[in-house]
């Protein structure tokens, strides 16, 4: 009986250590490349099938920016639509090009709200770059504005539980001071270590990093080994090297409960032409067919990848002038909304395509530049798309009410009072994008053109088959579709007593000439 048992226990002890073996790990986080290996833009069909992809086998994805290839709304959407979460990426640099990511990070809050966010990074190896040589790169002073700027965004838009930072090598007081917790990229291969040496030394950089910031969590940005490409020192890049560094980084890092970024899901055929492109192109744990797995799928570790990361950062305690998700509106963008004589026929943008809304926003801020400072630093900046969009038709149909058509916008626009029974052709339909109370902010007098750009190539569920451009939601003369409510503003009420003078006037004429 007594030696049964044994044998017993002696098969269970083998599965179990087999099962750890070959256990499938499911990655904490992992960074994305937006391009093709082409070097062309992904269109949203590629980046669906990436992330559906990636979606398999890692908790978070990072991308590094927002308007490259309309990238930002492209991973956002397949997000939304895999569950996968987001780190968001912002270039912090040069000033016009920080601006442009600043809006689009608004845009997107306001298209898909913040639950597939999982945080966002502030530009990545600024400060190594410019400690190179100062021609490249940010100083710490313009990267410590840069993410309190982001910060107050988050803020404002209600997104206090979502970490801000900024991805370097180098960690500064000044930066360590502002950000919510503490990213670096450590990268062995670049220093020129021998592959044990590489696995063995996350402790050390950690360690140092922590006592700079005693208070704060590390996150590792990026960590990975090349599969082919030149020697750097004792480093040296080849398919075993990476698997095995692939293996214990990714064991390290579970064991000890640290948040990691590995580089890079897909090799990047479209770095080929880089100084250091043989390297860099070979980083990915997929090759550039986005199919192939290097090291076999599904992933597996030689050690337990079983961990729940903690968390230090709880949240921003700036108050927020956002509305909690799910609500349609603020109460100033909501009463802004009920009192226009023209607007879009629901102040929910999840009926619309956005990319119309954003054409119409820019379209009317080329009318007056005036009306776009209202929506984008004045009173309504934090107003949704349909609410934006209004508070700008509404503006342009105050002028050009008499003129037929001066709601239409495509049939996105609806008049009071009634002044025609003419249907519009334009019919909405359900969205599978999460609705947000507030909008991005759009084009300012010294902006417009790129914003026009950046807005007219937003990928967001389509809820419309028409496709338009800028020049296509001039108001029309041939259609306006108008609401039967109770007339509630001034300029409602000067437009039915205006329509009811005419109409008086021609009675009166054509009573004249009958008798």
């Amino acid at each position: 009986m007594q030696s049964t048992t044994k044998i017993i226990l002696s098969i269970l002890l083998a599965i179990t250590c087999l099962s750890s073996v070959s256990e499938a790990v499911k990655l904490k986080g992992i960074n994305y490349g937006i391009y093709l290996p082409s070097g062309k833009c992904s269109q949203y069909s590629d980046v669906l099938a990436d992330i559906q992809l990636i979606s398999t086998f890692s908790e978070v994805v990072k991308i590094y920016n927002l308007i490259e290839c309309d990238g930002g709304h492209n991973v956002m959407r397949a997000a939304a639509a895999t569950g996968i979460k987001v780190m968001l990426g912002l270039q912090a640099g040069p000033e016009d090009r920080f601006i442009a990511e600043k809006q689009e990070l608004v845009e997107i809050v306001q298209a898909y709200g913040w639950n597939n966010i999982f945080g966002i990074t502030v530009g990545s190896e600024d400060l190594y770059r410019y400690g190179v040589n100062k021609t490249t790169g940010l100083n710490s002073t313009v990267i410590v504005q840069a993410v309190k700027d982001v910060q107050k965004i988050r803020t404002d838009l209600g997104g206090n539980k979502i970490p801000v930072s900024h991805v370097d090598i180098l960690t500064p007081p000044e930066l360590l001071a502002v950000v919510d917790v503490v990213m670096v990229n450590v990268f062995p291969f670049w220093v020129g270590d021998t592959i044990d040496a590489a696995t063995n030394r996350f402790a050390a950089d950690i360690a140092w990093v922590q006592q700079q910031a005693p208070n704060k969590e590390i996150w590792l940005g990026e960590i990975g080994w090349p599969s082919g490409g030149f020697n750097k020192g004792n480093s040296v890049p080849s398919m075993a090297n990476a698997q095995t560094y692939f293996q214990k980084a990714v064991c390290w890092c579970n064991q000890n409960d640290v948040r990691y970024f590995y580089f890079e899901a897909f090799d990047e055929g479209n770095k080929g032409a880089d100084d250091a492109g043989a390297v860099e192109s070979t980083f990915g744990i997929i090759y550039q067919d986005h199919k192939t797995f290097k090291y076999g799928n599904p992933l597996a570790l030689t050690c337990d990848g079983a961990f729940t990361p903690k968390s230090h950062f709880t949240g921003s305690t700036a108050s927020s002038t956002y509305q909690p998700q799910g609500t349609i509106a603020s109460d100033v963008c909501h009463t802004m909304y009920q009192g226009l004589d023209c607007r879009t026929s629901s102040e929910d943008p999840a009926n619309f395509n956005l990319t119309v809304l954003g054409q119409i926003q820019d379209f009317l801020c080329t009318q007056s530049p005036q009306w776009c400072q209202t929506i984008s630093t004045g009173a309504y900046t934090y107003c949704n798309p349909a609410q934006k969009a209004s508070y700008l038709m509404n503006q342009y149909f105050s002028q050009h009410w008499t003129t037929p058509g001066a709601c239409y916008f495509e049939g996105y626009g609806v008049a009071k009072p009634i002044t025609s029974t003419t249907s519009s052709t334009f019919t909405t339909s359900s969205t599978t994008s999460t609705t947000s109370s507030t909008t991005s902010t759009t084009s300012s007098t010294s902006s417009t053109s790129s914003t026009s750009s950046t807005s007219s190539s937003t990928s967001t569920p389509a809820t419309s088959s028409v496709a338009v451009t800028s020049s296509s939601v001039v108001p029309s003369t041939s259609q306006e579709t108008t609401e039967n409510t109770p007339q509630n503003t001034q300029n409602r009420g000067q437009t039915g007593s205006a329509t009811a003078l005419s109409v008086s006037f021609v009675a009166m004429i054509a009573i004249a000439l009958v008798f």
